[in-house]
């Protein structure tokens, strides 16, 4: 049930979500080829229809009188979170979110809709991944050391510290070389996105997020989104995450924790 008190976020996601609901007309398209779908108009009329008709008639507004609108099924399994960024950002003049977890948990996707929701700007902790160079075993046996949170916290959170424009070069892992210069104007509220985001090097005053679904329904997820690099996360990726996620203890450092198995 609605709680009125959170009537303003709900209407902020219905109207938000007109200008970033796509229409999907895959399933249908696949009934009408396959000649699974029992209907009286011909394929054209029904393709002009789902272009350019995704309403309802004259006839069923006038007899039926619908009054619903349709979300994204991401506004609402993420509706909590939104709740506690958007219920903040009412109280304090200036935060910041940071969100981490483990891999295939919904970090990037839950910084993309952040985006489409709140005045925030994103930073990706993947633009800070080591340099070639840098990758000495030393570094990499430590906890959290895959990330370079030396450089993240020099050119991105020093200048939020002191709420100025930010100036920082991403990494590229695929062409192993530092990108140029993005400029970013300071922005009261910012999102830090990605693995290790809530690296206690990191001595901000901010909100920490912390996703994590089950081990099998990770692993699924990486096998559809990555199947290439599937191997490489299960055997050096995830556990270099699981040794910092249970060195630092975390998960019972943040401030909101989800479980986003069923997402």
């Amino acid at each position: 049930m609605m709680k009125e008190r959170d009537l303003s976020l709900w209407n902020h996601m219905f109207v938000t979500a007109t200008k970033h609901i796509k229409k999907d007309v895959s399933l249908v398209r696949a009934l009408i080829e396959k000649n699974e779908l029992s209907t009286y108009f011909s394929t054209a009329q029904i393709e002009d229809a789902l272009e350019n008709s995704m309403h309802h008639s004259v006839a069923y507004a006038n007899a039926y009188h619908p009054h619903y609108r349709i979300l994204p099924k991401v506004y609402v399994d993420f509706f909590p979170v939104y709740k506690q960024i958007h219920d903040t950002l009412h109280k304090q003049a200036h935060a910041c979110f940071m969100i981490d977890g483990c891999c295939a948990s919904g970090k990037s996707t839950l910084a993309h809709t952040l985006a489409q929701l709140f005045p925030v700007h994103i930073f990706h902790m993947d633009d800070y991944f080591l340099r070639p160079e840098q990758k000495s075993g030393e570094r990499l046996s430590k906890p959290g050391g895959n990330v370079d949170y030396e450089r993240f916290d020099k050119e991105i959170l020093s200048s939020l510290r002191h709420q100025k424009d930010v100036i920082y070069q991403p990494y590229d892992c695929m062409s192993q070389s530092l990108k140029e210069e993005v400029k970013v104007k300071y922005s009261p509220y910012s999102v830090i996105e990605g693995s290790y985001a809530h690296h206690p090097y990191f001595q901000m005053d901010a909100i920490k997020i912390f996703l994590y679904c089950e081990r099998e329904v990770q692993l699924q997820r990486l096998k559809q989104r990555s199947p290439n690099l599937y191997e490489r996360f299960v055997h050096e990726w995830i556990p270099m995450e699981n040794t910092y996620f249970e060195t630092f203890d975390i998960r019972n450092q943040a401030d909101f924790i989800l479980d986003t198995t069923t997402f």
